[in-house]
C-alpha cells in the first residue's frame, strides 16, 4: 500500500498598513494659464485686457456683476483661477483649449441669467469664460432673423429689435401659441396657493381670449384682463419701468 503525504505549507503574512493622506493638489497658478494662451496665439496686450487673475484689483467687480444670487457672493464661494472676457473667437478657442490643456473645468458665463450659480461657481478647480464682451446683435427685418452674440442681455436684444423694426418682436419662448408666453406666480397662504397668470402675447387682445378660453377655460379670461401696448413698451413693463421710460433704459438692464 503507498501512502502518500499530504504536505501543507504554512505561512504567515505580515499586512503592513499605512494610513494614506489624500492631499488635493495645489490650484493652478495663474501665469501657467497665461503662458498657455501665448502659445495659443494670444498676445500679452490681449491677454491684459481680457483675463482678470484673483491678484487683479477688478477680480471681485469682475467676477460678481453678473451674480445675481448674494448666496455666490461670499468669501467662501469658491473662486475661479482666472477670469477670461474674450473680445473675438479666438480668444474663445485658445481659452478652450488651456482649460483642456490644464485640466481645469471651464464655466460658461453668458448675457442671460443664472440664479443657482452654475455659471460662476464649483467645487472643482475652475475658470470663468465670461461673454459679456461678446454682444453684437445683427437684426435683419427683411428675413426675419436675427444674429445674437452670447453676451447679449435679452433687454439689449429687444431694444435692437425695436430699433430696427417697429412691426417685429420676439417672443422669448414658445409655449402653446408660439406667441404666448405665460409665467405662473405662486403665493401661498394659511391653506391656500394665490396663483397669477403674468403673460405677453404677440397680438390683440380678441385673439388672445380665443387662444386662453381655448388653452386654459378653467380661467375665465376676459377683454377686462387685457392690456395693450407696443411691444417695446411691454419690454418696459416687465422690467418694472413707467410707461413714460425710453427704450434705451434696456440697455443697461441686466437679465
Amino acid at each position: 500500500m503507498k501512502t502518500e503525504y499530504l504536505h501543507s505549507s504554512l505561512f504567515l503574512v505580515s499586512l503592513l498598513l499605512i494610513p494614506l493622506s489624500y492631499v488635493s493638489s495645489a490650484p493652478p497658478d495663474p501665469n501657467a494659464f497665461l503662458q498657455c494662451l501665448a502659445r495659443n496665439n494670444v498676445s500679452d496686450e490681449d491677454t491684459k485686457a481680457i483675463v482678470f487673475s484673483p491678484h487683479n484689483p477688478m477680480f471681485t467687480s469682475v467676477l460678481n456683476s453678473l451674480a445675481k444670487n448674494l448666496r455666490f457672493q461670499t468669501p467662501e464661494t469658491p473662486k475661479p483661477v482666472v477670469i477670461v472676457t474674450p473680445k473675438i473667437d479666438s480668444h474663445v478657442q485658445s481659452t478652450i483649449a488651456c482649460a483642456k490643456e490644464m485640466k481645469i473645468q471651464l464655466k460658461t458665463r453668458s448675457g442671460g441669467h443664472d440664479y443657482d450659480g452654475r455659471s460662476y461657481t464649483s467645487n472643482e478647480t475652475f475658470l470663468i469664460l465670461d461673454m459679456f464682451n461678446m454682444k453684437r446683435i445683427d437684426v435683419f427685418p427683411e428675413t426675419e432673423t436675427a444674429v445674437v452674440e452670447a453676451g447679449a442681455t435679452l433687454g439689449e436684444v429687444y431694444y435692437n429689435i425695436w430699433n430696427k423694426s417697429k412691426i417685429h418682436a420676439f417672443p422669448a419662448v414658445d409655449k402653446m401659441d408660439p406667441d404666448l408666453f405665460i409665467r405662473l406666480l405662486l403665493q401661498p397662504g394659511d391653506k391656500t396657493v394665490k396663483v397669477t397668470l403674468l403673460g405677453e402675447f404677440l397680438g390683440d387682445c380678441n385673439r388672445l381670449v380665443g387662444i386662453m378660453n381655448q388653452e386654459i377655460p378653467q380661467v375665465g379670461f376676459k377683454n377686462t384682463d387685457c392690456m395693450q401696448s407696443t411691444w417695446i413698451k411691454s419690454k418696459l413693463w416687465w422690467a418694472n419701468f413707467d410707461n413714460n421710460t425710453a427704450p434705451e433704459a434696456l440697455l443697461v438692464l441686466f437679465n
